[in-house]
């Protein structure tokens, strides 16, 4: 997550505008401000961990920049709060996985 994006007042955002687009020949990238793949971002938001789109037409989903700019801070703040009490966010997505006593579906040999 960066801070320097420069996100207008009001309106909405598109999935690519938020979790960022690779450049192809005949489109630019876009970088991300929540940078997330799109599978964990819907899975984020069925979670409840990211902000319900808005559907603006019947193939048009968007989110409001407000919401947007909320999640930016209060994850910002969280990042802060891990990093004050000496926890790394840098884990695997297994990490949690192994934790609970599960094991994975490909082992390593």
């Amino acid at each position: 997550m960066t801070s320097n994006h420069a996100l207008p007042e009001t309106g909405y955002l598109r999935l690519p505008q938020i979790i960022g687009r690779h450049p192809t020949a005949t489109r630019a990238a876009v970088p991300a401000i929540i940078p997330v793949s799109k599978s964990t971002w819907w899975n984020g938001i069925a979670a409840g961990r990211y902000p319900p789109p808005v559907k603006l037409g019947p193939r048009a989903t968007a989110w409001r920049v407000e919401d947007i700019r909320a999640l930016v801070e209060r994850l910002a703040t969280e990042n802060m709060r891990v990093r004050g009490a000496g926890l790394s966010r840098h884990t695997s997505p297994l990490d949690d996985w192994s934790a609970a006593g599960c094991s994975s579906a490909r082992s390593r040999p």
